[in-house]
């Protein structure tokens, strides 16, 4: 019985130890059911009415044409391109004063969707697209810097990123995403 006891403790020991120092791993279910807890399904427009019309759209244009995605003049903020065929067709914009919102505009500064994340300098974090009118889109539940599952309004399934790979609902590789390393 003594010895059985003493197994025991080690075992809890090492499986405490595991905990400490292991990854937290995400099923479809479980990072679902993270990226959905109190989640706000419409916002209000207050937090982007200043932001339908991106002020600096040519200046931004610009600086994307000549691969400087970093604008260090006032007000600072980074941009990245989303390019189909080739051709610009969406650009998004975080400002350095408010690094948890981030603004996607179509070529003539429109804003097309915006997303509020909840990223704290660590993971897993939870990233909400809200589309013009406040309604929520899709959201993002990121597990690490390389792994996150992208789930629609309705909580379904769209894909899931491992790696540089995506794979979509049905597990699926899909070569037509790649992510792009920052």
């Amino acid at each position: 019985m003594f010895r059985f006891l003493i197994v025991l403790i080690l075992l809890c020991n090492i499986s405490y130890a595991d905990d400490l120092q292991g990854i937290v791993k995400f099923s479809e279910d479980s990072a679902r059911v993270e990226a959905f807890k109190d989640l706000s399904r419409k916002v209000s427009k207050e937090i982007f009415k200043d932001y339908l019309k991106d002020k600096y759209t040519k200046e931004n244009y610009i600086n994307i044409k000549n691969k400087n995605y970093y604008i260090e003049s006032e007000p600072k903020r980074n941009l990245s391109p989303f390019y189909m065929f080739n051709t610009l067709a969406v650009y998004s914009v975080r400002y350095d004063d408010d690094l948890n919102k981030v603004f996607y505009y179509n070529v003539l500064g429109h804003l097309v969707k915006f997303e509020i994340n909840d990223y704290d300098g660590n993971y897993p974090y939870r990233t909400v697209a809200y589309d013009r009118k406040g309604n929520i889109i899709n959201t993002t539940f990121t597990v690490s810097h390389t792994e996150s599952f992208i789930f629609d309004k309705n909580a379904n399934l769209i894909g899931h990123w491992f790696d540089d790979k995506f794979f979509d609902k049905n597990g699926k590789e899909n070569s037509l995403y790649k992510r792009i390393s920052e």
